[in-house]
């Protein structure tokens, strides 16, 4: 993991509260399903402009912020662990938030929009190769678990952080049926194999229709 931008959390696993970073223990059910019926419509507002599959993004945005419940996802709507490295841009003012206890400086932003597109254009530039096949969580998965994304120096553990994100968005998907229409929406079109992936069928899911888009979009990333 590079510190300029990225904060690897699993490598500073201990210096951190863990409040802070990865959220109340316990989430339950209905957590999840806040979660998503907030940041699902984000993600896919964001996937769309940066040709990135909006459900990797919620299921890494998951792992990340413990479904939402750490404070820097409720406090400044940072849900990755962006550090406050690297120069201010169009989703990023340059302002920041000081960890208490690890003193590492973390970007604050004005909305789960702006955390959630600054997020997507550092995947589409620093991990292209990810980005590229992420209309298959499984290959997004693998590909970004087994990138410098994360680093086994300090104890991280690849083969989870991808098993993570694969089960993640699986129980997303499994709660698609309880969500708000507009949500509900996004994942109507799902093909036979990902419902099916979705209550434990299958390992690889491959998104279609609305909560997918055609990678062969005009949207550009400057």
């Amino acid at each position: 993991m590079q510190y300029d931008e990225l904060y690897d959390f699993p490598t500073l696993l201990g210096l951190l509260d863990s409040y802070e970073v990865y959220g109340l223990s316990g989430i339950t059910e209905n957590d999840r399903a806040a979660f998503v019926s907030k940041l699902l419509p984000v993600a896919k507002k964001v996937g769309q402009q940066f040709n990135i599959n909006p459900l990797v993004i919620v299921s890494q945005a998951a792992i990340e912020s413990a479904w939402g419940t750490s404070y820097m996802a409720k406090n400044i709507f940072n849900f990755f662990g962006v550090t406050a490295y690297g120069k201010p841009n169009q989703y990023w003012t340059g302002e920041k938030y000081v960890s208490k206890t690890s003193g590492l400086p973390f970007r604050k932003y004005k909305d789960a929009e702006a955390g959630f597109s600054d997020f997507a254009r550092l995947i589409s530039s620093k991990y292209k190769t990810s980005a590229s096949v992420s209309n298959n969580v499984d290959s997004y998965a693998k590909s970004i678990a087994y990138s410098p994304y994360i680093s086994e120096k300090n104890g991280d553990n690849r083969e989870n952080y991808r098993k993570g994100i694969v089960d993640n968005a699986k129980k997303i998907l499994a709660l698609s049926t309880n969500l708000p229409a507009q949500v509900v929406q996004t994942v109507k079109n799902l093909s036979p194999e990902t419902k099916q992936a979705a209550t434990g069928g299958l390992v690889v899911i491959g998104i279609t229709g609305l909560l997918f888009f055609a990678l062969s979009s005009n949207s550009k990333n400057k």
